[in-house]
């Protein structure tokens, strides 16, 4: 997965300009609430994205932003973490830090779907440098399967988000053996700084058992999946 066109937010122009983009994708054209937003400058920065623990991705293309994404990492007792995560899933893992990608935003149309694997792909490295075992994310359900396709999988039932409508907690195992079938290029990347796959059977089992317990989450529309889509996180 190249990723070389990801950059970091280093300062309050970087931040100006990603807060306006969020704001015009999420806000001005979808229509959706933020507690966040400032209407008066157009903007949508939240205090997330100043904490220490916390790192915004940008894209740019031809001088406009084509995507976003924060990533967040959370130790124990997971204080800052938004309680709907459920990171106690995860009390197997050690060291027990887990990267969360969140408002993952992107461009409509081609662009956006070309930039949002890169994206991904970046924060969740991130979290693997941080010395990470585990990625969660949430999405609508109508991109279940679409995250499905990069490794993820569901791990709680489906809530109501204040913000965004129906979501779906996910999460991704950061071993070799478990992305290549999905990533190949990330699961070499693995292979040669973290070989072993210490958690790969009780990641399995964790996944498995929600599934075996939960409602059936609904059918994922092919319809929407086509539809250019701005926010999928």
């Amino acid at each position: 997965m190249n990723t070389l066109g990801v950059r970091v937010v280093v300062g309050p122009v970087d931040l100006r300009r990603v807060g306006e983009f969020r704001y015009r994708i999420h806000v001005a054209e979808k229509g959706e609430p933020a507690a966040d937003a400032q209407n008066a400058d157009r903007t949508l920065i939240d205090p997330a994205d100043r904490r220490a623990n916390s790192t915004v991705f940008w894209i740019e293309e031809d001088g406009e932003i084509a995507g976003t994404v924060r990533v967040e990492i959370f130790s124990p007792p997971y204080e800052c973490a938004p309680e709907y995560l459920k990171l106690e899933t995860f009390d197997f893992a050690d060291p027990p830090g887990i990267v969360y990608l969140s408002r993952l935003m992107v461009a409509p149309g081609p662009l956006g779907a070309r930039v949002t694997p890169a994206l991904c792909f970046t924060g969740f490295q991130l979290g693997l440098v941080k010395d990470c075992r585990l990625g969660v994310l949430t999405c609508k359900p109508e991109w279940v399967e679409l995250f499905e396709s990069y490794g993820y999988a569901a791990y709680g039932n489906r809530f109501l988000h204040a913000e965004s409508d129906w979501k779906v907690p996910m999460a991704i195992l950061g071993e070799a053996e478990y992305v290549q079938p999905y990533t190949p290029s990330l699961a070499t990347w693995l292979a040669r700084h973290r070989p072993d796959s210490r958690y790969l059977d009780q990641f399995r089992h964790r996944v498995a058992r929600f599934r075996d317990e939960a409602a059936p989450l609904p059918a994922s529309s092919e319809d929407a999946l086509a539809r250019p889509r701005r926010e999928v996180s």
